[in-house]
């Protein structure tokens, strides 16, 4: 368990009822005796490798709007000497997805056990010196805003949606107009939640980290783009179009007639409204890794006999870029689970081997295997470890 608590006095329930998806809230020290699982020095040697996306934005001549400001964006990998060439003021230092490879930082995630984990994208790290910032903007997810040392200035503004004018700045839409709403300074272990599409503007009032944890939010045209995918994968070639039953010539030949759509309407509604095929795909859906490319493979994959012996003398862990849920089906006496983007179905008898793999923690699963005793579930087992979804040892990723 994590030495980053959540605070008792933050009320789970009131903040679901009242404010989840409605309205901003200020949530005072959000974690007990908080202290930043990783410094400003450890995350600048992440912005330095390959692998990392990481992004450096100066602002200069800031002025009420943000708008009219001279921004510069450069993206990551950097160097000792980039770090050293930067001014006192006025720039910020991104790092996405840090719990991945941070496990400190990942463990932040469990004071968020009262959303669904599914939903939580990533944790970016910002590094700001006074001034530093990325502008007045929105974004289209919820976001919760945790400061670590330092403090720093959240002003919030109106709401705003696709219609809303931005100009480009650094690669980031920026809010020409922004209309102050609330004026906020947080310290060490605040955070301020952030429903989608409420304007909001962080400037450093003294050098320090935020810690920005992103919730999944697939668009409409994303989810639609899903759905057709998937339904295209699973017809079968051999089903066509037919004509309605009729005994009369048309009337006119180049007409279309209702009755030619009625069938193609029904077979495409009886597909749409199958609940077990959109669970299916929702599942898929929402464990898809930010970075799959994280996830290495064995280069010889191991059966489960192997896998056995293996965790007697090393952990088995589920790699931090992996994403894991679940489904339970009663009435199918099945579980779907989720791994990576794929649909894995288990007996119903291998529950809680699936709520183990999807738990907000990183811990040791070995203990979980000897229980295994569905050949699918072992063989599934032995599959997450050799395409890297698990992996034994408990070196740094």
């Amino acid at each position: 368990m994590s030495d980053l608590q959540r605070s008792s006095e933050f009320d789970v329930q009131e903040f679901l009822t009242n404010y989840w998806q409605q309205k901003p809230l200020l949530i005072k020290q959000f974690y007990s005796h908080f202290h930043d699982p990783v410094s400003a020095e450890e995350l600048a040697g992440l912005a330095c490798e390959e692998a990392v996306e990481s992004r450096l934005i100066s602002c200069y001549g800031r002025s009420t709007s943000g708008a009219t400001a001279a921004w510069q964006l450069r993206h990551g990998p950097f160097s000792e000497a980039d770090f050293l060439a930067t001014p006192e003021a006025d720039w910020t230092l991104l790092v996405q997805a840090v719990d991945q490879w941070q496990e400190a930082v990942h463990q932040m995630l469990e004071a968020f056990d009262f959303l669904p984990r599914w939903r939580i994208d990533d944790i970016m790290i910002s590094y700001a010196t006074p001034g530093g910032g990325v502008g007045p903007h929105f974004d289209y997810y919820d976001v919760f805003l945790v400061q670590g040392a330092g403090r720093r200035r959240w002003r919030l503004g109106q709401r705003c949606d696709a219609q809303t004018a931005t100009v480009e700045r650094a690669g980031q839409a920026i809010l020409p107009d922004f209309e102050v709403t609330a004026d906020y300074e947080l310290e060490p272990g605040d955070a301020l939640y952030v429903p989608a599409g409420v304007a909001h503007w962080g400037e450093c009032t003294t050098s320090g980290l935020c810690y920005s944890v992103g919730l999944r939010a697939p668009s409409e045209a994303e989810m639609i783009a899903g759905v057709s995918d998937l339904l295209v994968d699973s017809s079968d070639p051999a089903r066509r179009y037919q004509d309605p039953a009729t005994s009369q010539p048309p009337a006119h030949s180049g007409e279309i007639m209702a009755s030619a759509t009625d069938g193609l309407q029904q077979t495409l509604s009886e597909r749409l409204s199958d609940p077990l095929w959109l669970k299916q795909w929702f599942g898929m859906a929402v464990t898809q890794p930010r970075y799959p490319e994280l996830l290495e493979p064995l280069e010889q994959p191991v059966e489960f006999p192997a896998l056995l012996a293996l965790v007697k003398e090393q952990p088995l862990t589920r790699h931090p870029a992996s994403r894991m849920a679940f489904t339970y089906l009663p009435a199918a006496d099945q579980v779907l689970l989720f791994v990576d983007g794929e649909c894995f179905a288990l007996p119903a008898a291998e529950l809680q081997l699936a709520r183990e793999l999807c738990q907000p923690s990183l811990g040791n699963l070995a203990d979980l295997l000897p229980q295994v005793k569905s050949p699918g579930a072992q063989q599934l087992l032995a599959h997450l470890v050799s395409s890297g979804s698990l992996y034994l040892g408990d070196e740094e990723r």
